[in-house]
């Protein structure tokens, strides 16, 4: 998880201008197209997702970074509240995302929170990048971004590759996990892999069944 850190207009300056835009309603198509050709993209920021998470009290939104020809090189789908007194909370969850055409990424996020609070007014903005970082990238987003001072979770995230077929996967796994995926198979389940509409259609149920079973605040 990661803040946006306060910087000088000359240490800004340093960067190009990368402008994010806010889209309409309608780009759902370009937006979820665009989504499938990213490798390992979250669910969280499938155009579904945001609307699925108003039922809870979230407001999506979203932005997308072009380049000079008009084209989208990257895109942030945000999950807004209202804080007390006036500011919004901006919840990023699996994004921003980028693709193969977008700048460095301390270039590419420079300018991120200006231009969002731009469009959203004042706003404290959090966000959980899942996509694969090496130390390059490490050093380019901590340029830009800074840790939160309190954290939401243990700072660590799993990748699991589902695409492999499943001798692969099970033989990656370790003995436990492996135990409670056959108990499964017996009891007839299915996993499933994919961004489609029923995907999320039941991963949406799942998130709100345990939920409610558990007590949990979304």
């Amino acid at each position: 998880f990661a803040r946006f850190a306060p910087l000088s207009p000359v240490a800004l300056s340093e960067f190009p201008v990368n402008t994010w835009c806010l889209l309409d309603s309608d780009a759902r198509a370009d937006w979820d197209g665009w989504l499938a050709h990213v490798p390992f993209a979250p669910v969280f920021q499938a155009w579904g997702w945001g609307e699925f998470k108003k039922a809870e009290g979230w407001s999506p939104v979203r932005f997308a970074a072009r380049d000079k020809s008009g084209g989208i090189v990257a895109l942030a789908q945000a999950l807004v509240r209202r804080l007390p007194g006036g500011p919004r909370f901006v919840w990023i969850p699996g994004g921003p995302l980028s693709n193969s055409k977008a700048p460095p990424l301390d270039e590419l996020m420079a300018n991120f929170h200006s231009d969002l609070e731009r469009a959203l007014g004042w706003c404290y903005v959090r966000c959980n990048l899942m996509e694969r970082r090496d130390g390059a990238h490490a050093y380019a987003l901590a340029r830009v971004m800074t840790r939160p001072w309190v954290s939401l979770n243990s700072g660590y995230s799993v990748l699991l590759d589902l695409t492999d077929d499943e001798a692969a996967w099970l033989n990656f796994i370790d003995g436990k996990h492996r135990y409670y995926v056959r108990k499964s198979r017996a009891a007839g389940l299915e996993w499933r892999y994919g961004a489609d509409d029923d995907v999320l259609r039941d991963l949406a149920d799942l998130s709100t069944r345990m939920t409610l079973d558990k007590g949990l605040r979304s």
